[in-house]
């Protein structure tokens, strides 16, 4: 999986109900899931160092999906490091 294009995905259904996906991006990012799955994926534009222009890339839903949660968390943190409380005494 390593050596394909950028936007190249694999994905497996568990009997579970949870889906496994691995999808290429700059890395590789491997994610489980109990209720999306790839479909419906969409369309989404990254910069190409080597072309010098913008591409499309084909983005899972559940990509999507933890993309928009990952703000929270990321403005979680701000928080946490700018009110920093001693949990020990």
């Amino acid at each position: 999986m390593k050596k394909k294009d950028r936007g190249s995905t694999s994905s497996a259904a568990l009997a579970e109900g949870i889906t496994v996906l691995r999808w290429k991006n700059n890395n590789l990012v491997a994610l489980c899931c109990s209720y999306a799955g790839y479909p419906p994926a969409d369309v989404v534009e990254r910069w190409s160092s080597s072309e010098k222009k913008k591409l499309g890339v084909e983005r899972p839903f559940l990509v999507k999906e933890y993309n928009k949660c990952m703000g929270v968390v990321d403005l979680l943190d701000s928080l946490t490091s700018h009110y920093r409380n001693d949990f020990r005494k």
